[in-house]
């Protein structure tokens, strides 16, 4: 069994594309076909075995020079093993190199079968709808850092190399959503106990509820209060006058228009009330608001939380906990992934299929064979 379908198609990108069919480098007329008793069907002008899948040719070629990305370069598999060709014996290098150069083999026949499968169902149109597509995906990505072209482009030669490299990932992932969509089925009845797991192993990332307070508050500056005395001492006066402050507010006073008479907060002019806000994001000292609001309800006075530099009075007027969002208000939402993943393995496995029958005849392991014997030649040629 070789890597899965999704696997191969996206991460294990090389470098032929899925804009066009991949491009032959002999028509089949330039071909010689082999007799049976021979290890490969189909040879070119050099004697050099070429594989047909779905009547595209994959040559040495293809194989060993075009770059791919192995490890966390971007370089051709021949350049890539030639000091490991270098520092074994042939029989090692062949049973050492033989499971990665597999992979290779199986990602472009999985490329292949994957386009043509798209080219038969939607025809002569398939190439520019790609296209397109893969423009607009190009446009949103370069939204995401404010429409900047060139903090876009920093950032895709980091990940992908290139554009050009960026851009035939793409389209992969565009055929790969369009053969899944393909394998949708009506699935009926779903076990509870299933539905709980998935919703288990997706609630972190869809159904998390962001805490959020919104509260009015009196801050009070010791430094800013008029006082007669010089001598007297300014912290507590500030706690005195905060708590007449409180004790006028728990007798029904409005706390607005204290707020708007004696807060010296820079929500001051509209009556201390702050933004609804997550309570996790305020820093020193606006934190104690944060804890003190853990233990009230809305609509009730704190008493003055005594911070450094400020003493605060907050009234909180909305509160939302963390948490999760119940499963019975997203069990609709659950089965649709429940199915969708079913689909999505459904897809995998029918794809793959049809790349492990590829990969599993006779000629194919000759084929990867020959291309351990002609990386190892060239490699330890002097």
């Amino acid at each position: 069994m070789y890597k899965s379908f999704i696997y191969i198609a996206i991460i294990l990108l090389t470098a032929g594309g899925c804009k066009n069919t991949p491009e032959p480098v002999l028509t089949k007329n330039e071909l010689t076909r082999v007799s049976s008793e021979g290890n490969y069907q189909f040879v070119n002008s050099r004697g050099e075995p070429v594989l047909l899948v779905s009547g595209q040719e994959i040559t040495p070629e293809q194989i060993i020079n075009k770059p791919a990305n192995l490890g966390s370069l971007l370089i051709t598999p021949g350049e890539y093993l030639e000091p490991i060709a270098q520092s074994m014996e042939i029989r090692d290098f062949k049973e050492k190199i033989k499971e990665p150069l597999q992979i290779i083999v199986s990602d472009k026949i999985s490329e292949i079968l994957l386009y043509n499968t798209a080219k038969k169902e939607i025809g002569d149109t398939l190439d520019e709808s790609l296209d397109k597509m893969v423009e607009g995906d190009i446009r949103k990505f370069v939204q995401q850092f404010g429409g900047d072209e060139a903090k876009a482009e920093d950032a895709i030669k980091k990940n992908w190399h290139n554009r050009e490299n960026y851009k035939k990932l793409l389209r992969t992932q565009i055929l790969t959503q369009w053969y899944v969509s393909l394998q949708k089925t009506e699935i009926g009845f779903i076990p509870y106990r299933q539905l709980i797991r998935k919703y288990e192993s997706m609630k972190d990332e869809n159904f998390a509820i962001t805490p959020e307070i919104e509260f009015r508050s009196i801050d009070i500056l010791p430094a800013n209060l008029e006082i007669s005395d010089p001598n007297m001492d300014r912290r507590k006066y500030a706690e005195d006058f905060a708590n007449e402050l409180y004790t006028k507010l728990k007798s029904g006073e409005n706390f607005a228009e204290l707020a708007k008479q004696y807060s010296h907060g820079h929500r001051k002019q509209f009556g201390g009330l702050w933004e609804p806000i997550n309570p996790n994001s305020l820093a020193s000292p606006y934190d104690a608001i944060a804890k003190a609001a853990l233990n009230m309800q809305p609509g009730e006075i704190s008493q003055p939380i005594k911070t450094e530099p400020f003493i605060f009075i907050i009234k909180l007027e909305k509160k939302i906990s963390a948490g999760y969002v119940p499963f019975e208000e997203v069990q609709k939402q659950v089965r649709e992934a429940v199915i969708e993943e079913q689909n999505t393995n459904t897809a995998i496995n029918k794809f793959n299929e049809n790349v492990n029958q590829q990969m599993g005849r006779f000629e194919t392991n000759a084929f990867i064979d020959f291309c351990l014997e002609k990386i190892y030649k060239e490699s330890n040629q002097e």
